[in-house]
């Protein structure tokens, strides 16, 4: 398996301009093909937790550039069936990646959206109501966008904030990251007399599986601070679970509104927080005992979706049944 942000973003351009034998097909089966988690053991963080991806899967990078043309005559189909949409790898792994700017912007939205949710999360530590909450989201993450004041609060210095690191895949359940996803956008008439959506036009994308549990890293700093006569102590550890509680809540990625992005605590973690490293340059091979995506153990058959888990039963509604009545 060659480096996936080198395949995506160079190979596949270089495999389309062959008008008479595209191989971007070939591509696409290596995106999406078994995969080799990258470990290193030399960087750490005391501020780390695991989540799992859940069906339909996890969408990232959306926005990023990965224009298909047809060929220069502006005829065939060459480029159809080609993914058209970008994706978020790490430039020097070639792992998907969440960016820390993308997890850092996902947590000041739900401070933004909803101080009575952070409120709620936090009452314990003295954050009761949305003007406190309001105060601690200037302490953690500076100067509101609109540079408002903001009741009186006031924002740590650069370097006592907290950090917002990338976050990586570091197991999966079946030994792959990746798969295909279709999407069909539609458009209205142009001439604004609306009878229905027409015009379908399907897309092809990546996607990160179900399954797939992602390390969370930051570097977390307690907050301190006085209000309304009140000084109020949001700890680190405090600060870590409200984070993973409203990644869970809300999601991240890409169209969470039709269920992308959305994550679970994994039945067994992966490791304790602080044992973990962000992927670098030693490679450690993802062993797994799970089933074959999609095939009956026992007759090869093709086998259905758990929804509610996004895994492939083990068998087949053949075999389940025979085991039954058996």
């Amino acid at each position: 398996m060659g480096n996936r942000h080198y395949l995506f973003y160079q190979k596949y351009y270089e495999a389309l301009a062959n008008v008479n034998n595209p191989d971007y097909k070939a591509i696409n089966r290596e995106l999406t093909g078994s995969s080799v988690l990258e470990a290193g053991s030399g960087f750490k963080t005391p501020d780390e937790f695991v989540l799992e991806t859940m069906y339909p899967g996890l969408l990232a990078g959306l926005g990023y550039p990965h224009d298909i043309k047809k060929d220069s005559a502006g005829e065939g189909d060459t480029a159809d069936d080609a993914i058209r949409l970008g994706f978020s790898f790490d430039y020097v792994t070639g792992l998907p990646v969440i960016p820390g700017s993308t997890v850092k912007g996902v947590l000041r939205n739900a401070f933004k959206r909803g101080y009575t949710y952070i409120a709620d999360k936090l009452k314990d530590c003295g954050v009761s109501d949305k003007d406190t909450a309001r105060v601690l989201e200037y302490a953690i993450f500076g100067e509101p966008v609109d540079d408002e004041e903001e009741n009186g609060a006031v924002a740590a210095p650069i370097g006592s904030r907290d950090v917002f690191l990338d976050a990586f895949p570091t197991q999966t359940s079946d030994g792959k990251l990746l798969g295909i996803e279709n999407i069909t956008p539609h458009s209205r008439p142009d001439d604004g007399d609306y009878k229905g959506l027409k015009a379908p036009q399907p897309l092809k994308l990546l996607k990160v599986k179900p399954g797939v549990q992602f390390t969370f890293r930051f570097i977390i700093k307690a907050n301190e601070f006085d209000f309304n006569g009140k000084n109020i102590t949001v700890c680190a550890k405090t600060k870590r679970e409200l984070y993973k509680n409203i990644i869970v809540d809300l999601g991240i990625g890409a169209k969470t509104n039709t269920g992308f992005g959305y994550m679970k605590a994994p039945e067994v973690p992966l490791q304790e927080p602080g044992q973990g490293v962000i992927a670098q340059r030693q490679v450690q091979t993802v062993v797994t005992h799970m089933p074959v995506e999609g095939v009956c153990i026992k007759c090869g058959g093709k086998t259905g979706l758990n929804v509610k888990t996004g895994t492939y039963y083990e068998y087949c509604s053949k075999c389940s049944q025979a085991g039954r009545k058996g």
